[in-house]
């Protein structure tokens, strides 16, 4: 047999033990080793700045307002892979759940608990891993197959606030046969305790739920279900059902084959809240007044079940990206549809990839679909659709992603990806790339603005300190050096041969550099006018003046 080669990729995203095992016989996901330090020794939270307090919660009189909680979501991918031929026999993609630095300190029980749960979801796909590469090859050379094995993971964060954290993890698998699976589980958390929530411990009757949701699924799934339901759900227990929160109500997935044949996919009910008061605990509807949440995972994003009238009637919601004419691998445009009501939009949008599709309502009251899809040269950019009263109006464009950054384990050969979680609509970071004086990725602080569209507060777009470019001086300069705050203080002298780290920049005319060996900052100001384009202000070329520049593209 050859030599079986593990090749980390930073790609996507997880799945708990039980889904993979579900699944393909097989567990699930891997942590990075060390991952207290992973996680906070590369300050994948540069400390967020106090901007926005507007989200808090109608409650009652003696309730605590709920607060929200930020994530971030950790994904690696494993290959097993020919070294001669390149041929690939199994890959597995998998993600993991963390809590963010500033509120691992607000709610260390809850942080603890989920990195217990990556720890021992670790384990098992380390196991997993070299079980299914083993079985892959096998296959591979029995049934002459070209077809890779393969697992691919996810986690959305559902809700995300001082009082719940739920995550809906995604698997979708292929270990031979005619088509693969694919599947929902859910995970759900005492924010304040850390422990993890059985459905009794949110419910009130089991007896009660399921006869809430039995008409539920005939209504709406009358032509697919093939079993009795009633006889069907007399057999489960609290442990049997698929469920996460979300901040307006409880959502059950039935997976393929649960209740209906493969082909009819899976089935999804919504229990409000407000509508269904004496099945739920006390307390369980306090949730952020602001908040955004994830379509399920696929292909094509799956119907979201949602109020967008507030007037305690469920409507269902889809997003659609429509091919290019004649194109199976591009996009142009995208449907949105809520209940019977189709909206064509987006025409002059092209893009290969659709990255995410949120729901988010913001404090003011908008309910809006936030998207972001991939283009040319791997550039991200989104889109905002305004859903408020049951109408789709276009609400602008926005530039970048939500922040990710790296990290490399070198003594434990892993290669990491860390993303934010969108959750929050009041503070979220997103990324962009950034193109004075090289390309590199840069982030700033975000909220939703009043018109729909994420806004900052930051005068200047932040380099991350692990990825951004360092540049060597060609000979001796006098730069203009600036303060913490860009006030401009007086000329600095630096010899050939100095190394200046981009740290910020306005994305636009300047960037600030961090002088290396005194920690002292210089801006460089690029000349805009067409007479001196690309040139400093002073009238230096950027390329005579500097090694190491480099652009995209």
């Amino acid at each position: 047999m050859k030599k079986m080669i593990r090749t980390k990729l930073p790609l996507s995203l997880l799945l708990a033990a039980a889904l993979i095992a579900a699944a393909s016989g097989t567990a699930a996901a891997k942590t990075p080793a060390k991952q207290d330090s992973a996680a906070s020794a590369k300050g994948f939270a540069a400390t967020w700045k106090d901007k926005l307090n507007t989200r808090q919660t109608e409650a009652e009189p003696e309730a605590e307002p709920a607060a929200p909680v930020h994530a971030l979501v950790s994904s690696t991918s494993l290959w097993d892979t020919d070294p001669d031929t390149w041929k690939t026999y199994y890959s597995m993609n998998t993600a993991y759940v963390y809590l963010q630095d500033e509120d691992a300190e607000t709610y260390p029980e809850l942080a603890e608990a989920l990195s217990s749960m990556a720890a021992e979801m670790s384990t098992k796909n380390d196991d997993a891993f070299l079980s299914m590469s083993t079985e892959a090859r096998q296959f591979a050379d029995e049934s002459g197959q070209g077809i890779p094995f393969s697992s691919v993971d996810k986690a959305d964060i559902m809700r995300a606030d001082s009082n719940y954290f739920s995550i809906r993890f995604y698997n979708e698998s292929y270990s031979g046969g005619a088509h693969g699976y694919y599947m929902n589980a859910g995970c759900t958390f005492d924010t304040k305790t850390g422990k993890e929530l059985a459905l009794t411990d949110v419910v009130t009757d089991l007896d009660d739920l399921k006869a809430a949701i039995i008409p539920l699924l005939e209504e709406k799934y009358k032509e697919e279900i093939m079993v009795d339901l009633k006889k069907q759900f007399k057999e489960y227990d609290a442990d049997s059902f698929c469920w996460w929160l979300t901040p307006y109500g409880m959502e059950l997935c039935f997976n393929p084959y649960e209740l209906a044949a493969y082909a009819s996919g899976q089935q999804f009910v919504l229990l409000p809240y407000g509508k269904y008061p004496k099945l739920f605990t006390e307390g369980i509807e306090n949730a952020c007044e602001a908040y955004a949440v994830p379509f399920n995972t696929g292909y094509i994003p799956g119907p979201m079940d949602y109020d967008v009238r507030h007037d305690g009637k469920m409507n269902v919601i889809q997003f659609i990206p429509r091919y290019m004419e004649g194109s199976y691998s591009e996009y142009q445009g995208y449907t949105v549809r809520i209940d019977d009501r189709t909206f064509e939009m987006g025409e002059d949008d092209y893009y290969y990839n659709l990255d995410s599709v949120h729901l988010v309502h913001t404090a003011a009251g908008k309910d809006l679909l936030w998207f972001v899809m991939q283009t040319d040269n791997d550039y991200h950019y989104g889109k905002a659709v305004d859903i408020t009263g049951g109408n789709a109006k276009d609400a602008g464009t926005f530039y970048g992603s939500y922040y990710s950054s790296f990290f490399d384990d070198a003594e434990n050969e892993q290669f990491w990806t860390f993303s934010d979680a969108l959750t929050d609509p009041g503070k979220f970071r997103m990324l962009t790339i950034g193109d004075v004086l090289s390309t590199y990725a840069v982030w700033q602080d975000c909220y939703a603005g009043v018109g729909g569209l994420p806004e900052s507060e930051d005068l200047f777009y932040y380099t991350n300190p692990d990825s951004a470019p360092t540049l060597k001086l060609k000979k001796n300069y006098e730069a203009q050096e600036v303060n913490e705050a860009g006030k401009k203080l007086g000329k600095l002298k630096l010899k050939a041969g100095t190394e200046l780290t981009i740290e910020r920049t306005d994305n636009k005319d300047f960037a600030d550099l961090r002088v290396a060996g005194n920690g002292r900052l210089v801006r460089i100001t690029l000349d805009r006018s067409d007479e001196h384009w690309g040139m400093t202000t002073d009238g230096e070329d950027p390329y005579e003046l500097f090694d190491d520049m480099m652009y995209a593209g």
